[in-house]
């Protein structure tokens, strides 16, 4: 088998469908949404709700 070499633009693409469209990969998923979401929520609440000077 030949190796194919892909641009960046065409191997993200490559790496995002895999991603997305692998059952066994959710977990991790699910799992990264759960940890972050603490971070992005406290993130949204100061970029939108703190007073501006």
């Amino acid at each position: 088998m030949t190796p194919v070499t892909l641009d960046t633009h065409l191997r993200e693409k490559a790496e995002w469908y895999v991603l997305q469209n692998y059952p066994e990969i959710q977990e991790f998923i699910d799992d990264h949404k759960k940890e972050i979401e603490p971070t992005v929520e406290s993130y949204h609440w100061m970029k939108f709700n703190r007073k501006n000077f």
